[in-house]
């Protein structure tokens, strides 16, 4: 399960790469990119909540504080998205820039 994980959110942050580069560019957006980032990630999250949770005495606590602080960065850009309102360019890098650190924290405990 845990490597499922590390695979959906690969996925994923290949996905928020793209996301990204249109953010920093101050392009539109397309909606499949940010819907298909937003699905992987949460689905390798879940399955992340669902590993800890069955392994509460050894679970990747740390990673998963990291991916809950990244989720809500994302659903808020994904708010101001559907407003029509621009994502500010420090909040979406903060979120890439934990979502690194955090899949690197998970990696690290996987092995």
């Amino acid at each position: 399960m845990i490597t499922w994980s590390i695979v959906l959110f690969t996925v994923a942050a290949l996905l928020g790469l793209f996301v990204l580069y249109k953010v920093l560019r101050g392009h539109s957006i397309p909606r499949p990119a940010v819907l298909s980032h937003g699905f992987f990630a949460l689905l390798a999250f879940i399955l992340l909540l669902i590993f800890a949770v069955n392994n509460p005495d050894r679970g990747p606590w740390i990673s998963f504080g990291f991916f809950a602080v990244i989720v809500a960065a994302g659903v808020y850009m994904f708010a101001q998205d559907i407003a029509k309102r621009k994502i500010p360019k420090w909040i979406a890098l903060i979120h890439a820039s934990l979502a690194v650190i955090a899949i690197f924290l998970l990696i690290a405990f996987a092995i």
